[in-house]
């Protein structure tokens, strides 16, 4: 498990990877109610990854397709307290096993 947030630091100091049908770490903290809070995803894969939370309503899209090879920071929207299910978009990725949880404290 990652903790992705220590404080209140602006700068990214946690990173998921993406890789085939994977996340690393199997299971994130993040920190409630901070607008903006950066994470870094990396897509060591083959194929395009994306970073999506499907309780915030409508399959929300954190971050869509990060192509192979590329990582971005990417500010997180409010997040309340809860824990959620992190998943890939890409067809079959989910279903393939691309999810973990992410508990928001």
């Amino acid at each position: 498990m990652a903790v992705l947030a220590a404080g209140c630091s602006p700068a990214p100091i946690g990173v998921v990877t993406m890789t085939e049908l994977a996340y690393t770490p199997e299971a994130i903290i993040l920190p409630a109610d901070k607008p903006g809070f950066p994470v870094r995803l990396v897509n060591a894969g083959a194929p395009p990854h994306d970073f999506s939370i499907d309780e915030l309503g409508a399959a929300t899209v954190v971050h869509p397709a990060v192509l192979p090879g590329v990582d971005v920071t990417y500010p997180l929207p409010v997040l309340p307290a809860g824990t959620y299910a992190v998943f890939c978009g890409a067809h079959g990725h989910r279903e393939a096993g691309m999810h973990t949880p992410v508990m928001v404290r």
